[in-house]
């Protein structure tokens, strides 16, 4: 599977299984958070790494191709991870009715 084909896959299958309506465990906020933070700083040296050595290399370098497939894997990461962080925020700020 190529990358982009791994890409549309992911793409696809998370937000055919994510409804903005689903609602998580009153007990998952902490839980999704202190993951989140956890996940973000790794993520966070991977992109930063990986621009620098972009940036070190010709642009005809072979290695160019791997980087930005690690950059590019490394935002798709943070996004999800982002996109969860902020539904539980928004669950926090807006209760259900009871």
């Amino acid at each position: 599977m190529s990358s982009a084909d791994s890409q549309t896959y992911t793409s696809t299958h998370v937000s055919q299984n994510s409804d903005p309506g689903d609602k998580l465990p009153d007990d998952a906020g902490p839980v999704v958070m202190a993951f989140s933070h956890d996940v973000v700083n790794p993520l966070m040296s991977i992109l930063a790494l990986t621009q620098v050595l972009l940036l070190e290399n010709r642009p005809d370098d072979r290695l160019n191709e791997d980087l930005r497939r690690i950059h590019d894997a490394a935002e798709e990461a943070l996004g999800l991870v982002r996109s969860l962080s902020i539904k539980v925020v928004s669950a926090r700020r807006h209760p259900p009715d009871l």
